[in-house]
């Protein structure tokens, strides 16, 4: 087994070698990362619109969230000065 292995590394050094020397033989890794290359900064331009769209919507949210604490914040206060408003919102929330 360990004799298979040697001999399937040293075919493999060959094969790399043999293709380094000769340029008119194009293997499929080497095309593969010439490809990759190419497409990195397609690839890291398109993730970083992901990132500052995903960046944005947080920012939406958190805005909204605040929002909402502001105004519940208000209406506690709205409530505690005017009393009598309480017992007409919750008839309109049972509805």
């Amino acid at each position: 087994m360990a004799r298979d292995a040697r001999l399937a590394v040293a075919l493999l050094k060959e094969t790399i070698a043999h293709g380094t020397e000769d340029q008119s033989i194009a293997s499929p890794d080497f095309i593969t990362y010439d490809e990759f290359v190419a497409r990195t900064p397609y690839s890291l331009e398109t993730d970083n619109v992901r990132v500052e769209g995903d960046q944005t919507e947080a920012k939406v949210m958190d805005e909204s969230r605040n929002m909402v604490h502001t105004t519940r914040r208000h209406l506690q206060l709205e409530l505690s000065i005017r009393p009598e408003l309480a017992p007409s919102l919750k008839a309109d929330e049972s509805q």
